[in-house]
């Protein structure tokens, strides 16, 4: 399941701020808040994921055990 936190969660840890990611990606405040609380789209994701340097995995919290 796609979990927004983690976009607040890397910014935080790198030490970027919002703006930042903002202006790299010609966002506003607004559209940085639908990508972290709503269901963007992959396009979308794929740019949050190449500005952070990291796969687009990154963003899904799922169980990846392996069935027998």
């Amino acid at each position: 399941m796609y979990n927004g936190q983690i976009i607040k969660d890397l910014l935080r840890k790198r030490k970027i701020q919002n703006k930042t990611l903002n202006e790299a990606l010609g966002w506003n405040n607004s559209q940085l808040k639908q990508v972290v609380e709503g269901n963007p789209k992959v396009s979308t994701l794929e740019l949050v994921a190449d500005f952070f340097h990291v796969s687009m995995d990154v963003f899904f919290e799922r169980n990846t055990s392996v069935l027998p």
